[in-house]
């Protein structure tokens, strides 16, 4: 919810095989399955390559119906069914590695589950088990906009 939703329709031919350009007419009607009333503005751009960009920003959690129109023909699958909720945040750091976002800490620790050499507890640039890109220090999601996957707090007390 208030975050900008990105998604990808592939445009294929009655064999199944992807078109390999664009400009065919995508249509589509979003709405709040509790809001028929209200259809939701989305975004669509062309990719050329017969992929189409469908883009919106939710403005509250729940379950959304998605129309799409294809040449004014509507899609077998529809409505598509989108559940909107709240991401739960992360309350780690979005970091290339412990090493650097500590300033050298040894006591920095990392979900990622990489190995630092000289009794750091922490990851480091190419080091055993580091994935090799930005990630999230308290569950190791390689996503900077993702649902943190670790429990926390209460969930964590409830959990055990």
């Amino acid at each position: 919810a208030h975050k900008r939703v990105q998604l990808t329709l592939v445009v294929r031919d009655y064999e199944g095989r992807r078109l390999g350009h664009g400009g065919i007419t995508v249509q589509t009607d979003l709405r709040f399955r509790d809001d028929d009333d209200h259809s939701v503005p989305m975004t669509i751009a062309d990719n050329r390559d017969g992929s189409y960009g469908l883009t919106f920003v939710p403005s509250r959690p729940g379950a959304m119906h998605q129309m799409v129109f294809i040449d004014g023909k509507l899609l077998e699958e529809c409505p598509v069914v989108l559940r909107i909720h709240k991401l739960r945040p992360h309350y780690g750091v979005y970091h290339c590695c412990t090493f650097c976002s500590s300033s050298g800490s040894k006591g920095g620790t990392c979900a990622c589950g990489s190995i630092m050499p000289g009794g750091y507890r922490g990851c480091g640039h190419g080091h055993e088990g580091h994935p090799g890109q930005r990630h999230w220090s308290c569950c190791g999601s390689l996503q900077e906009y993702s649902d943190c996957t670790t429990l926390v707090g209460k969930e964590r007390q409830h959990k055990e």
